[in-house]
């Protein structure tokens, strides 16, 4: 069971302990709470956001850049233990 599956499952356990003309309006609520939830967390972490957003751009080459230089350096380890053990 995957964790969607779980989240799915917990959900239809809470919706179930209330009666069925109580279903919507405990769907609202849980909606409710979860788009004030998530704007609560953008609002406190309005700053990450926006210098992720920034800074991630100018990222990617230097993330690309130490990605190729731990292959190189890996393919180059590899090597030399091949070399070696022949």
């Amino acid at each position: 069971m995957g964790l969607y599956d779980l989240l799915v499952h917990s959900y239809f356990q809470v919706l179930g302990i209330f009666p069925q003309p109580l279903e919507f309006i405990i769907n609202v609520l849980i909606l409710v709470g979860l788009i004030s939830a998530f704007i609560g967390l953008v609002r406190t972490n309005i700053l990450f956001l926006f210098l992720l957003v920034i800074l991630l751009p100018a990222g990617i080459p230097i993330l690309s850049y130490i990605v190729t230089e731990l292959w190189n350096f890996f393919l180059l380890v590899f090597h030399q233990a091949v070399a070696g053990a022949h």
